[in-house]
């Protein structure tokens, strides 16, 4: 009888959150159609295994909706639906060990897929570059991308990420944009505690997004397990407000040990940084990591906005490293302030 019960309350949960999505969904065509497909009846199984489960006590629910970025100009076989099949999401996005849930436990936070769709999508000049193959390379608003081109253009790349947002993007959950290639990283993340100014400035909707590349970076040309898992596990610790872990570079001013060579400059623009910046926006020749610089009150300069992991995290296998899919310091573990931070974005933000 219990467990008629819980199976009656996992139907009855996978229908509430679908039918959340689904409002979502009308309110967002009634701004502007969508040219999108459900796929939500051939992703059934990791929709149950995840939304249709209850959650043990403590955890935090997470919904996922999966937008297929199908560009037209691409060939079939090359579309992201082609990788992500629903048992390739249902191994990275279910509840098993390879599964991003299995990275996440440690923090008591469970990533529900509730909807998927595909949308039928061409991207605009500007938003991407053209790879040899001939396939187009999207435009993430990451700082390798952005370093490279002149405000104007930085200008057009964020403009088309947060655009993104406002047609495809369902509100109260982590958006996760699958393409087929990606210029200059394969993954990003970014959470509305990021505080853009052009959110402000406009008044646009800020949501919890991953970016996400399909055939290398998570897919069969890249052999799947912990190629895919951590990756994106570190990109969905970015969705719930946590940036970089420390990386040591030596002693700063204030003690803290985390850096970069890229500065933020209004509005929200970057730069690589020089010794004849101002003071206040660099630390012996190198800027704060991922902060605003006339932010009130002033982030932390690693961990994320709230909780920093500390010097002695820097090295300790962390999934908030740098580079998520290797190299030293990289790895699968949160340190307490991360957990708590990311628990607090959960709540703040679904």
């Amino acid at each position: 009888m219990r467990r008629r019960a819980t199976a009656w309350l996992g139907t009855l949960t996978t229908v509430a959150l679908l039918a959340g999505c689904a409002t979502a969904g009308a309110q967002r065509q009634a701004i502007s159609p969508s040219p999108c497909d459900s796929l939500d009846a051939s992703y059934t199984a990791v929709i149950h295994d995840t939304a249709g489960r209850q959650l043990d006590p403590g955890y935090l629910r997470v919904p996922v909706v999966i937008h297929l970025m199908t560009d037209p100009d691409d060939p079939p076989a090359k579309q992201p639906e082609q990788y992500w099949t629903p048992d390739f999401v249902r191994t990275y996005l279910g509840i098993g060990n390879l599964s991003v849930n299995t990275v996440w436990r440690q923090a008591s936070i469970r990533f529900d897929v509730v909807h998927v769709e595909r949308c039928h999508y061409a991207p605009p000049a500007g938003t991407f570059r053209t790879l040899t193959s001939g396939a187009k390379a999207m435009f993430p608003p990451d700082t390798m991308t952005l370093r490279d081109l002149l405000p104007a253009a930085q200008q057009v790349v964020v403009d088309h990420y947060l655009g993104l947002n406002v047609r495809y993007g369902v509100p109260r959950t982590l958006n996760l944009y699958l393409w087929r290639n990606m210029g200059d990283a394969n993954g990003y993340g970014e959470s509305p505690r990021r505080n853009r100014r052009e959110v402000a400035e406009r008044g646009l909707q800020a949501l919890s997004t991953v970016w996400y590349e399909s055939g290398e970076a998570c897919g069969p040309l890249a052999g799947g397990g912990d190629d895919c898992q951590v990756p994106l596990a570190h990109e969905f610790g970015h969705a719930l407000a946590l940036t970089h872990s420390c990386s040591p570079c030596g002693p700063q001013p204030d003690g803290r040990t985390c850096c970069t060579d890229l500065c933020f400059m209004a509005p929200d623009h970057f730069f690589t940084c020089q010794a004849s910046q101002p003071s206040s926006q660099r630390w012996n020749n190198w800027c704060a990591c991922e902060i605003l610089p006339d932010a009130n009150p002033r982030p932390t300069a690693c961990g994320d906005a709230y909780e920093c992991c500390g010097p002695r995290h820097a090295t300790e296998h962390r999934l908030m490293f740098p580079k998520a899919g290797g190299g030293p310091g990289a790895g699968s573990e949160l340190c307490r302030g991360e957990i708590e931070s990311a628990r607090s974005g959960a709540r703040e933000f679904f």
